[in-house]
């Protein structure tokens, strides 16, 4: 402030105002208060929040990272020495979608017996050999399938073995397709047999849902995973279904009229989702009719719901109410036509001493053997459940006569046990049940026919609140079947999901490659695989670059566009062959690579597909290339030749034209070992 300013540009007097003020204000600042004019912070009143650990964060990370590392198939780079005198001749295969109705099976089967016949052929597989790889982005792919994921993941790691153990394979490639994991311990899936478990066991049929029929059937189990998880979980639930999953399994329902079978991480918007919660069942699974038990049946609702049984008296009886005249009357028409000779007496009931009519009979041998074997006669036999629709439905009526609410359709239990029987019963019956455990112990079921509105079988989600991420640790485990779906329930809420196929938790590398004596190496995507080919000193070492996805460089109209960069940015020049899949596209090039003395012959080739493509006019087409690219995939075959004493790579984009130049430079040098080869070639002058 007590800096000159320039003044000579005012007029006079201006300079005298200017300091005259300057000192006023030097003046009262002195009189300021200064703390009212200061920063101040805020009073934090309510905050809650823990104390945040970050060793204990890191420890997590490591743990986890060592847990990947240990569980890990592919490696970085692999390693192969072939010991021959002659050239190998190399036709990587991917893109197969085993499964899809799309695929050329034909085609497959005639290149997998080509290369398993042809000595010197090899092959590396390029991923996206089984079709139900990720839905969520490709909904179509549900219902082009052929068979549900467990059948493609077996039949194909059956050609795999094959391939295998003919020494056919030199190195498969992974990729993040094709994934699906499992439920939390307390689900239970609906056994034929055993109702309600979270224990299946292999062969024991479940309750599924057929995906193309939209039916239940029972589909034995193929596989079960079961293990330790730690980790998020996605937790669907509303008043009707709680489903609490890891995030990759397969969740099945309907949005915006569409079928969709994917991941349950890839469910944001669930205001639109529809669950399967009742259908109908297929013929072969819907019972046998029993006329002649009918009147059996409604006896035995009786005495499930309202009856006693006494060992020492071997007795049964039936209680109803005095009030209840209307079911008192039922009651002993029933017992007449079946033809029992009964006692009629008055009793005393226990919840208030309401005067009770009592029906007791013999409890015959032959009767009890037949509907309650083990004698207890609060669970609902399980042989109600073999018998066809009609007569679920006369039992469970008849049951809900006793303990149920005519109203509400509810039907009131102190068991838990017969809880779960009546559920499964309504659910093998198609009618929607929920089971809730009310304050006093008593569980209620509350049942709800499908009315043909909103789809009728589904559940409906209308709260964004209903999905939720949240952690986890304890029990995970899932079953396999053919269909691809089992019914599940947790807290007494029941619906359709999605299952896992063969072991259940691990990525379809290791489904597809991790069984015992495999003896070829899994290439991380944009790994190395070096093959050592010829004997001695003037063997041959030729980089191979394995890639099934390319990341951003990708160009349809320029095919090695995508695998010239990666070389360039992750190889470092140390490939002579760089492969790539994915795409659905073939291609077979060379090209000089490099500077000055530093050139050397690099080949890229695109493998093409087995999806969508034929020899033949007007077959169908691949609808993945169709709707991404406008046309189809490209048919599969491109190859490269390696050379054993001398270093140099051919490559050929027609699998027959490889097949029989492979065969001829074979026969060559068979006719060469014969001392024949200079007659031939005369006579071919």
């Amino acid at each position: 402030m007590n800096k000159e300013s320039d003044f000579s540009y005012a007029p006079e007097g201006v300079k005298d105002d200017w300091n005259s003020l300057m000192k006023e204000i030097s003046n009262a600042s002195l009189k300021v208060q200064r703390e009212k004019f200061e920063h101040f912070d805020p009073q934090f009143l309510d905050t809650q929040s823990s104390n945040y650990d970050a060793s204990q964060v890191l420890k997590v990370i490591k743990e986890r990272r060592q847990l990947y590392k240990d569980h890990k198939i592919d490696q970085q780079e692999g390693h192969i020495k072939i010991k021959t005198n002659m050239p190998i001749t190399i036709i990587p295969i991917g893109d197969i979608h085993w499964g899809s109705i799309y695929t050329n099976y034909d085609l497959f089967e005639d290149h997998r017996k080509k290369i398993l016949e042809t000595p010197g052929v090899y092959t590396v597989l390029m991923h996206n050999l089984v079709d139900n790889g990720m839905p969520g982005k490709f909904p179509s792919n549900t219902l082009s399938n052929g068979v549900p994921p467990a059948e493609q993941f077996k039949s194909m790691q059956s050609y795999i073995r094959e391939l295998d153990k003919k020494g056919k394979i030199l190195g498969a490639v992974t990729s993040d397709c094709h994934e699906g994991w499992c439920v939390s311990a307390e689900s239970t899936a609906l056994s034929k047999d055993r109702g309600w478990i979270n224990d299946p066991k292999i062969g024991e049929k479940i309750l599924t849902l057929n995906m193309f029929t939209k039916k239940f059937e029972y589909m034995p189990v193929e596989d079960v995973y079961e293990n330790d998880y730690e980790g998020e979980m996605i937790h669907i639930e509303n008043d009707n279904v709680d489903l609490l999953c890891t995030p990759n399994h397969k969740l099945f329902y309907q949005a915006s009229g569409r079928t969709y079978y994917h991941e349950a991480k890839y469910l944001n918007d669930i205001n639109n989702a529809q669950f399967w919660q009742v259908a109908e069942f297929c013929k072969k699974d819907d019972g046998s009719k029993r006329k002649s038990y009918l009147n059996a049946i409604k006896l035995v609702a009786w005495l499930v719901t309202e009856g006693t049984y006494s060992s020492q008296r071997n007795s049964l009886r039936i209680y109803q109410s005095t009030k209840n005249k209307e079911y008192s009357q039922r009651i002993e028409n029933i017992l007449d036509k079946n033809r029992i000779k009964y006692r009629k007496f008055l009793s005393k009931s226990g919840f208030g001493g309401a005067d009770v009519n009592t029906y007791e009979f013999k409890a015959k041998k032959d009767f009890m053997k037949r509907w309650f074997p083990d004698g207890d006669i609060h669970r609902i036999p399980r042989r109600i459940y073999k018998f066809d629709k009609q007569s679920r439905e006369i039992f469970l009526r008849e049951l809900m006569m006793g303990d149920g609410a005519k109203r509400e359709f509810t039907y009131t239990t102190a068991k838990k046990e017969l809880a779960d029987d009546v559920q499964e019963l309504a659910i093998k019956t198609r009618i929607k049940a929920t089971i809730r455990k009310r304050s006093d112990g008593v569980f209620s079921i509350y049942m709800k026919e499908p009315d043909g509105r909103n789809g009728g079988d589904y559940i409906y989600f209308r709260y964004k609140k209903s999905l939720r991420r949240e952690s986890y640790k304890g029990k995970i485990w899932c079953p396999s079947t053919k269909n691809g779906t089992f019914v599940v329930r947790r807290n007494g809420r029941v619906c359709v999901t999605g299952n896992s196929w063969q072991v259940a938790g691990v990525d379809a590398s290791a489904l597809l490659y991790g069984f015992k004596g495999r003896k070829f190496p899994i290439i991380e995507n944009g790994g190395i695989l070096t093959v050592n080919v010829g004997v001695g000193k003037d063997s041959q070492d030729y980089g191979l670059g394995l890639w099934h996805k390319q990341g951003p460089f990708n160009s349809r109209f320029n095919p090695e566009h995508a695998l010239r960069q990666n070389r360039r940015l992750y190889h470092e020049g140390r490939t002579d062959i760089e492969i790539g899949a994915h795409y659905h596209n073939t291609a077979a090039s060379a090209n000089y690579e490099g500077s000055r003395d530093l050139q050397k012959i690099v080949n890229f080739i695109r493998v093409g597909t087995y999806k969508g493509v034929s020899h033949q006019k007007g077959d169908i087409t691949d609808r993945w290339s169709v709707d991404k690219f406008g046309n189809s995939g490209n048919l599969p075959g491109a190859s490269v030749t390696l050379w054993n004493s001398r270093h140099m790579v051919d490559n050929d984009i027609d699998f027959d034209t490889a097949i029989e130049k492979h065969m001829a430079i074979r026969t060559l040098a068979l006719l060469k070992d014969m001392g024949l080869d200079e007659k031939i070639m005369k006579m071919m002058k």
